[in-house]
């Protein structure tokens, strides 16, 4: 269970359509939000979905992969990943 802390940077790898970033958002105050995707689609999807977040300067989307992440080292204060079943 997530449980960031004010001023925490969360980054969450494969967001999907980014539906319950507002959720995640409202969990404690002054967070600031990457989701990372590798689906192009998906991270359209969320920009979408969470125009308003976006514009807030707190949450962002971005297109990439897990084996090669744009962030310096201990830049990250959590970490949430999609559980996938199968």
């Amino acid at each position: 269970m997530l449980n960031p802390k004010p001023d925490s940077i969360v980054l969450e790898l494969g967001m999907g359509n980014g539906f319950f970033t507002k959720d995640l958002m409202a969990i404690c105050n002054n967070l600031e939000y990457i989701g990372l995707d590798y689906s192009q689609t998906m991270v359209d999807e969320a920009r979408r979905l969470n125009q308003e977040l976006i514009s807030s300067q707190k949450v962002s989307f971005i297109y990439g992969s897990l084996e090669s992440l744009p962030f310096k080292d201990n830049s990250i204060d959590c970490l949430s990943t999609q559980r996938i079943n199968g």
